[in-house]
């Protein structure tokens, strides 16, 4: 397997700019002019459910800012994308604009929403954003947001469990899954890589979300098994994982720290059944952008699971559009050769696919764009790369080409 320092190499920017070759580096160098404003925006994921006197979150304002001011750089010449992420991406938003328009629904607000974070996966997996900001971004977001979540725990909204600017604990445990998979894929150092892995254990393990928990398993079991596991038999033990935890009655996750959450379950049952009353309305289309939720007893609710979100607003073509995409980049991933895998960028898709089994807000959410954003551009590069679409490294200066060149050696070995 592709180790994390050498990915980290292959992927970062030019220092150097020297003679024609340069257009065709992994990299554009018209990127470099929006590293640090790349880095600074997606740290502020540590905290993307606050608003400070907006009405949307201040995260997806510079989310939305970032995309725009990205998508005027000139993306990396020669990318092997797949046409199917570009496709199914796009067709997101579009559908998501269509079915609100047939149900005559005000969702403007949500389908504008949606469609910056399709760009935003698009403006990623065509190389117009540094990656290396986006990971050391997603690092700082786990770090401030959980150290910040655990100097307000005693005013957490949820008592005795983190929050912080994540807003609720199962949000709080899927956005430090996704970014801090994302942070440790690029991280350089295995002090860094520990520091950052500490940071999720103990952001997770303090939110005391059943789901996030289980998820951080999966991604532990997924990380740790590597290859010395074949990756089918990792997938038949993580698949029976969640069809045993999925079957097993509520009783059993009300005791030890989940107890006394009796009350919390009843409203979550109460949830359901809106959610499943909503689904059967309009089951192909759905009902429009906005309709995924529910109000009990005068507050508004979320719909807790992801996938029953998904239909409800868009139908089984939403569904269908947006599964599809975070599965068939995570096989892809996991086709290309075992030199250019990288376990922590297929975890940043497997851990949400486990959270959103009982999260509302998971897969059209920022964090989880940005990992399918990372592992389209990660299919892109690895496929340029085994397609031999890289120059000599002896034409281009060596202090601003070192990626190139571990490149290139690995071509002769393999001659």
């Amino acid at each position: 397997m592709i180790t994390p320092d050498r990915i980290t190499l292959e992927h970062r920017q030019p220092k150097v700019l020297h003679g024609v070759d340069t257009l065709q580096r992994l990299d554009n160098p018209a990127v470099i002019s929006t590293t640090i404003p790349v880095f600074l925006v997606i740290a502020t994921l540590g905290a993307d459910k606050t608003q400070a006197g907006t009405t949307i979150p201040i995260a997806s304002l510079l989310l939305g800012a970032l995309v725009m001011i990205s998508s005027f750089v000139r993306p990396i010449r020669g990318l092997l994308r797949p046409n199917w992420g570009v496709w199914l991406t796009l067709a997101i938003p579009i559908w998501m604009a269509i079915t609100t328009a047939l149900n005559g629904v005000n969702g403007t607000k949500r389908v504008v929403n949606i469609g910056m974070e399709a760009l935003l996966i698009l403006v990623i997996s065509s190389g117009r954003v540094c990656v290396i900001s986006i990971a050391r971004g997603a690092a700082v977001a786990v770090i401030a947001g959980t150290a910040w979540a655990y100097a307000t725990f005693s005013r957490s909204s949820y008592p005795g469990r983190l929050t912080g600017g994540w807003g609720d604990p199962n949000n709080a445990g899927m956005c430090i899954l996704a970014l801090g998979a994302i942070a440790i894929a690029y991280s350089r150092t295995n002090r860094t890589r520990a520091l950052i892995g500490i940071f999720c254990i103990v952001g997770v393990v303090g939110t005391l979300s059943r789901t996030s928990l289980f998820g951080l398993l999966i991604v532990g079991i997924w990380v740790t098994a590597g290859e010395r596991i074949p990756t089918w038999i990792r997938l038949a033990v993580i698949g029976v994982l969640i069809w045993y935890v999925t079957t097993l009655p509520q009783s059993d996750f009300t005791a030890g720290a989940f107890a006394g959450r009796e009350g919390s379950d009843a409203l979550r049952q109460r949830i359901d059944e809106a959610a499943q009353a909503s689904v059967q309305i309009h089951p192909l289309t759905g009902n429009g952008a906005g309709t995924a939720q529910t109000t009990v007893q005068g507050e508004t609710f979320f719909f807790h699971n992801s996938y029953e979100a998904l239909r409800a607003e868009g139908g089984w073509i939403l569904l269908g559009l947006v599964v599809l995409l975070i599965t068939l980049s995570l096989f892809a991933l996991l086709r290309l050769p075992r030199e250019y895998r990288n376990r922590w960028v297929e975890a940043s898709l497997i851990g949400p696919l486990v959270c959103a089994i009982s999260l509302g807000e998971v897969f059209l959410a920022p964090p989880v764009m940005l990992a399918v954003g990372v592992a389209l551009r990660h299919i892109a590069v690895s496929r340029r790369r085994m397609n031999g679409g890289l120059s000599d490294p002896e034409s281009v200066n060596q202090d601003a080409d070192l990626s190139q060149q571990i490149v290139w050696s690995d071509k002769l070995a393999h001659a």
